[in-house]
Formats: C-alpha cells, sequence, structure tokens
C-alpha cells in the first residue's frame, strides 16, 4: 500500500498497523516532513482486514481500514 500524507506542520508521525485480531503488524515513526510518502508492505501477512493509523505528536490521530486480498 502506498501512503501519502499531508502534515500539520513538521510533528513527529508514527505509523502503526493492526491485524483483525489487534496484533500489530506494523510499528514505526515517520519523517518529520510536510509531505510524506511511504510504502506499507504487509506480504508476509496472511489476506484479510487490516487497521492503519496515524498518530500526530499533538495528540491527534487518523485511521483507515485496509483490505489485503491475495
Amino acid at each position: 500500500y502506498q501512503l501519502q500524507l499531508n502534515t500539520p506542520g513538521k510533528q513527529a508521525v508514527r505509523l502503526q498497523v493492526y491485524a483483525a485480531d489487534g496484533q500489530v503488524v506494523v510499528n514505526r515513526p515517520l519523517p518529520k516532513a510536510a509531505q510524506i510518502e511511504e510504502t506499507i508492505y504487509l506480504g508476509s501477512q496472511p489476506s484479510g482486514c487490516y487497521y492503519l493509523f496515524i498518530r500526530f505528536s499533538d495528540g491527534t490521530a487518523c485511521s483507515k481500514k485496509l483490505i489485503k486480498l491475495d
């Protein structure tokens, strides 16, 4: 999955992806930048529903549901 993100200011950003069972499958910081492009690789994970969370250092967050098909 390709993520393109415009951030409010140059805040610290954390990317997290959870499997439907709540297991964290991706958890990493993203670079501080006004615009971020990041690839999320779920190739080793089984098909199914995943939840993407983007958390900003000011306490705000956004989420998106991802569906992986084989």
